[in-house]
């Protein structure tokens, strides 16, 4: 019962909508003495829309008028709608397909965002992990495919609200030619009482293409004034047409709005061909339904395109390295290929160990972005390990901790080690058994140089020496076969710091 009546109603509501005659009133106020045919808009857009066929009543000043004004109007109407619709299909199909590599260009940008963020003290390193996986490392492929899916997601969600919101004539253009046409001529009294202002609005209108501020405000007057002179005489298609413009017009004299002091938003303005067109005369220039879909989703492919291949430039300083990795999925020939921007593709100093390649500043270069490739940065001076020692005392059982600055002097070597991360981890485990070692070794030779009587005169010296005993650490490891062929360079001098525990 419920779903009959609701169909009854929408049914009625049609029939009342084509019952109530569709009324044109031809009026010469457009810009340089060109005509414009008054109706309602509104109400003819939605008997487009609902595929009815009104009567029509043409209301003129005096005979003999061009019926045929009519026709033109509602095939311009027709090709509104439908231009309307091809451009919401259009964009629609552009958003799915922008959809389908969001989730790859999200995780290229959080990738660079990784990259950019790392030197940065606020980013610890599990941020950067997370963000240079795109959550992966925390939750795995299904919390990095979810993060990457979020805007693909809420993309399609606004493509559909914009594609419900178009309208779509559900008949053919045949269908709105004008078969009957009442003609009426008892508008010549309105057309009297508003001749001056019909010529005022015509002077304000012509040799503008946009408007806004004092013109706007004189023309909303004007409109308000034709509309007030149209509701009088019964004119109800002029009184539609001069409230809409008078509207659009009133909003382009409204002044600009002030998002802070000393800053305003850019002042408003109104493009008189577009208020104008419902209500001209002359057909609209059509296109091709395939030709707006197909250049509509060749711009956002190109957009979407470029955005990606954009997104896989980076800089390196003279101090910097980076390594590149392409993902195992997609690997394809020189997919671990790099570009010298302005020096051509032989430019980087570049070295490819398996699928790896390692590129070293300083420069600007392309490198396929992520997902296709992962990046490693690699800082070459300057470099911190820092170890903790224990140190038992006569007294008390200390810790020393000692920062050891290094750099890479050997890229190729370095990175033959393997990951960064593992190579520094490698290096720092190394560098703390060493240094025990060498600091038990060098206590022990003391105490065996002083009869083998261990006092506390011991452990002082040792204290007081531990820097140059360090120092001379840094010797012995740079000269050791290991560390050589591994391309670091100690730095002398480490910060040491004694801790009890």
């Amino acid at each position: 019962m419920v779903e009959e009546s609701t169909d009854h109603m929408v049914a009625t509501s049609a029939q009342d909508l084509a019952a109530v005659p569709l009324e044109y009133v031809p009026i010469d106020v457009g810009p340089g003495g060109a005509t414009l045919v008054a109706h309602d808009r509104n109400r003819l857009k939605q008997i487009v829309v609902e595929g009815l066929v009104p009567k029509r009543v043409l209301r003129v000043s005096s005979l003999p008028a061009d019926v045929s004004i009519a026709a033109r109007v509602e095939s311009n109407a027709f090709q509104r709608a439908r231009r309307l619709r091809r451009n919401a299909q259009a964009q629609f199909l552009a958003h799915v397909l922008a959809a389908c590599g969001l989730p790859f260009l999200s995780a290229t940008l959080l990738g660079l965002t990784a990259i950019l963020f790392r030197d940065l003290t606020l980013f610890d390193g599990a941020i950067y992990s997370f963000l240079g996986s795109a959550g992966g490392s925390l939750g795995g492929l299904p919390l990095a495919i979810a993060i990457s899916l979020v805007p693909s997601v809420l993309l399609v969600k606004r493509a559909y609200r914009v594609r419900a919101a178009c309208p779509e004539p559900r008949f053919d253009e045949a269908m709105m030619a004008v078969t009957t046409l009442d003609v009426e001529q008892d508008a010549h009294e309105f057309f009297s009482s508003v001749e001056e202002l019909v010529h005022d609005i015509g002077g304000l209108l012509a040799g503008k293409t946009s408007i806004g501020g004092d013109r706007a405000i004189r023309l909303a007057r004007a409109f308000d004034e034709l509309r007030a002179v149209a509701a009088a005489h019964h004119v109800h298609s002029v009184q539609a047409l001069a409230g809409d413009i008078a509207a659009q017009f009133r909003g382009a004299s409204r002044p600009p709005q002030r998002l802070f002091p000393g800053l305003y938003r850019r002042r408003p303005s109104v493009d008189i061909s577009t208020v104008l067109a419902p209500y001209h005369p002359s057909r609209q220039a059509r296109l091709p339904v395939a030709a707006s879909i197909a250049s509509t989703t060749l711009c956002g492919v190109l957009i979407a395109l470029g955005t990606f291949l954009g997104s896989g430039v980076f800089r390196l300083s003279a101090e910097e390295a980076l390594t590149l990795v392409p993902n195992e999925m997609v690997m394809f020939r020189s997919s671990a290929s790099v570009v010298a921007l302005g020096r051509g593709i032989d430019g980087p100093s570049t070295r490819s160990q398996d699928v790896m390649s390692v590129v070293r500043g300083p420069g600007l270069y392309w490198a396929w972005p992520r997902p296709l490739t992962d990046r490693t940065a690699i800082r070459l001076t300057d470099r911190l390990a820092e170890i903790s020692v224990r140190y038992e005392t006569q007294t008390s059982a200390e810790e020393v901790r000692v920062k050891f600055r290094y750099d890479i002097t050997d890229l190729q070597a370095f990175v033959r080690l393997g990951p960064p991360e593992l190579s520094d981890q490698v290096f720092r485990s190394a560098l703390g058994q060493g240094f025990e070692e060498f600091v038990r070794g060098t206590r022990d030779m003391l105490v065996q140089q002083r009869g083998q009587v261990a006092d506390v005169s011991v452990d002082k010296e040792m204290q007081a020496g531990m820097g140059v005993l360090a120092n001379r650490f840094v010797s012995v490891v740079n000269t050791t076969k290991e560390i050589s062929a591994s391309g670091i360079l100690l730095r002398s001098n480490p910060e040491i710091e004694f801790r009890r525990i």
